[in-house]
């Protein structure tokens, strides 16, 4: 798992609902990538307007035959352990180029990771994806951060000594004011 830092602008903002994703989305579309939502990829089953909107099978269709070219025969156990586990990621990213695909959890500064939806990375990690974690932040310390998710998450040292970094991070904002 990769965790990176991008820098969230100084913008009064009208609403921060959904904020993070709106740039994560645009930020990974100026890259060249084709942005998809996570639970796209449990498949049309779970889509309300696959048989309804031609866009919407497209899209589907399309995301289809890249997990498909990927997971081959091992999609449909991928799919089953998805729709079991909470905390699918918030997007699915590919492009074409050179191939790159990976799953996008997205958070502002202040939002954190929950140990589900570190379990459902490490599950997406065992399937040969790659996870990164978008921070959005106003004052970035560091901007990349790479994690080992293997073996149990809640005894994973580096993972407990990010969450002691993030807390001295929260201080040193509180008391440069």
């Amino acid at each position: 798992m990769i965790i990176k830092d991008l820098k969230l602008r100084d913008y009064p903002y009208k609403s921060r609902k959904g904020l993070s994703e709106r740039l994560a989305k645009k930020h990974f579309k100026k890259k060249g990538f084709e942005v998809f939502r996570g639970s796209a990829v449990l498949g049309k089953r779970n889509s309300f307007y696959y048989y309804i909107y031609p866009n919407v099978k497209n899209k589907y269709d399309r995301l289809e035959k890249i997990l498909e070219k990927k997971l081959d025969k091992s999609l449909v156990f991928f799919r089953k352990l998805l729709r079991v586990t909470k905390g699918i990621p918030d997007y699915f990213v590919f492009r074409d180029i050179d191939e790159k695909m990976m799953f996008v959890e997205v958070k502002l500064e202040h939002e954190q990771i929950r140990i589900h939806q570190f379990e459902a990375m490490s599950l997406i990690e065992a399937y040969g994806f790659d996870v990164i974690v978008v921070r959005y932040k106003k004052k970035i310390y560091r901007k990349k951060t790479k994690i080992d998710l293997k073996g149990d998450i809640r005894e994973n040292k580096k993972l407990k000594n990010r969450v002691v970094l993030v807390k001295q991070e929260k201080l040193w904002k509180r008391y440069e004011k």
